[in-house]
């Protein structure tokens, strides 16, 4: 049992306390886990932002391969538009298969009318290139590849140009 001059003495001469050592490694301890929390909570962010990022070009190349399956075989061809309805005449934007596969933006009134979720890629440079290659067998088409590749820059500064890329071959309809 402590009797009462015991703990004073205890209480007087500090015998309960923490010492400066003990305090200084503690808070370097708490530093180290909290700065390792930090710098979780900011790459998750980076990895959300290209994850988005990705998803809407992704979805762009889905919406846009899938009007050039629309399409005849014989009426795909380079300089062709995606649609009647993507022509570009009356207002309409005018979505195109392009002359030449050269990287060109997509983030311009045409494509952001076609495709509005594309105006999310506005500060990021999104560029498009789309080459349309034709196999012929005996002086006939036979097989036509439209390829889609994209290039945007990473979100908040963090590392290069982004790229992703959508292939897609169409055969001669019987």
């Amino acid at each position: 049992m402590i009797t009462t001059k015991a703990m004073r003495t205890k209480l007087v001469h500090g015998g309960g306390g923490f010492t400066i050592v003990e305090v200084v490694i503690a808070m370097a301890l708490v530093g180290v886990f909290v700065l390792a929390a930090m710098s979780s909570m900011a790459f998750s962010r980076v990895q959300s932002a290209k994850d988005k990022d990705s998803g809407v070009l992704l979805d762009f190349a889905q919406h846009y391969m899938e009007l050039a399956k629309a399409k005849p075989f014989s009426e795909l061809k380079k300089g062709s538009a995606l649609n009647p309805l993507c022509d570009g005449t009356g207002g309409a934007p005018d979505i195109r298969i392009p002359a030449n596969a050269s990287w060109f933006s997509i983030t311009d009134v045409n494509y952001t009318t076609f495709h509005p979720e594309l105006v999310w890629l506005a500060p990021r440079n999104a560029e498009m290139r789309v080459d349309l290659n034709t196999t012929q067998v005996g002086g006939m088409d036979h097989t036509k590849v439209l390829q889609l590749e994209f290039r945007w820059d990473a979100p908040l500064g963090q590392g290069g140009k982004l790229t992703t890329r959508m292939d897609m071959a169409r055969f001669a309809d019987l």
